[in-house]
């Protein structure tokens, strides 16, 4: 067994009604949920666990907006790590492999436990 970590985008083959199926997954785990629109400026990070399929662990959908002419910023929108799986240090490791990319992310924490805030720091 291990994880494995998928990145797309709007662009990548069919990944728009597969995101629609993710976008309801939210509504059962986090208050306040809203769908994203369909933009090229998402970036989602899918975390699977691999065995002998497949599974769904969690993921992060990102959006992208200028701060000036050379640069990106980023902003992490929706982060999820499925109740199966929380509490083993996934969530760490999905935000690791982003920093490993050197893309800096900016975090806007809205009703959060104490736990979530921890997390994100």
């Amino acid at each position: 067994m291990y994880f494995k970590i998928f990145y797309c985008d709007f662009s990548t083959e069919g990944f728009a009604e597969y995101n629609f199926r993710l976008q309801i997954v939210l509504f059962f785990f986090i208050n306040g949920a809203s769908f994203i629109e369909e933009d090229h400026k998402w970036k989602i990070y899918l975390l699977y666990k691999h065995q002998q399929n497949y599974n769904l662990v969690g993921f992060s959908t990102v959006y992208s907006f200028f701060q000036d002419l050379n640069k990106c910023r980023y902003r992490i929108s929706q982060f999820i790590t499925l109740p199966p799986f929380q509490r083993k240090g996934l969530g760490m490791y999905l935000i690791s492999v982003k920093k490993n990319r050197k893309i800096y992310y900016f975090l806007t924490l809205k009703n959060c436990f104490k736990r979530k805030y921890m997390l994100m720091h």
